[in-house]
């Protein structure tokens, strides 16, 4: 299941328990929200805060105590778009300040909570903080993969060919739609027949943009790992 999508149920499955649920994507085409638009506007929702030339740390003062009195759920989704390219865990020079709500939110006592989404995990100032839990997604098991396949369509396999799917797309959710639409519109929801043509041979657009796009994330000896762990696989695959 897609980080985005659990979140989503999550809400749902635990909203009525809060008088506040905001939710924030950090990633929009233009840039991220900073820290200081972003709790003018959760300001705005919890009080009829009107914007004046309050600083920063005035705005997070009040913000904190918003979450003391009152029940808020807040989610941060998609929170690596405001973290640095080539370096793990920190983040781009303008949204630093974002660790700084983070320690307050882990420092201080309140009845609220912070949902956060990520595909790179922060740096969190008390990781053994008692009050914070950090969640890591595994891939899709074989039965739930024959789920995303049926909501595009009706595909032939039989139960070694859905296992090769899952095992070669180590179960990600956001890879196996992209696949399901390119195997129902090419090879007519074959799947063996996509396996034996296509499978080992080449990668579709989508699937590169999303390998790229993780790979930038990474310093250039975090990548040189990746491509000699890469190069042999499949060595040894060949074997």
């Amino acid at each position: 299941m897609e980080k985005t999508t659990l979140a989503v149920q999550l809400v749902k499955q635990i909203s009525n328990n809060f008088e506040f649920v905001i939710w924030k994507n950090l990633n929009i085409p233009s840039k991220p929200i900073s820290l200081a638009e972003l709790l003018t506007n959760w300001l705005e929702i919890l009080d009829n805060y009107i914007h004046t030339p309050d600083s920063l740390a005035n705005k997070i003062d009040r913000f904190i105590k918003y979450l003391q009195n009152q029940r808020c759920l807040l989610i941060l989704d998609n929170f690596e778009s405001i973290m640095q390219l080539g370096c793990l865990g920190s983040y781009c020079t303008e949204y630093e300040e974002y660790g700084v709500i983070l320690r307050q939110i882990l420092q201080s006592e309140h009845q609220s909570c912070l949902l956060i989404t990520s595909r790179e995990n922060p740096n969190i100032p008390y990781p053994e903080q008692q009050f914070f839990r950090y969640y890591k997604l595994s891939g899709l098991d074989v039965s739930e993969v024959k789920k995303i396949f049926t909501l595009t369509d009706t595909f032939t396999a039989s139960e070694l060919e859905w296992q090769e799917i899952q095992k070669y797309y180590a179960g990600n959710p956001l890879l196996l739609k992209h696949i399901a639409s390119f195997v129902q519109e090419i090879y007519n929801c074959n799947i063996a027949q996509f396996i034996n043509e296509y499978l080992q041979y080449d990668l579709l657009r989508e699937i590169q943009e999303v390998i790229e796009v993780q790979l930038s994330r990474l310093s250039n000896f975090e990548k040189e790992i990746v491509y000699w762990l890469a190069i042999n696989q499949r060595t040894f695959n060949d074997r």
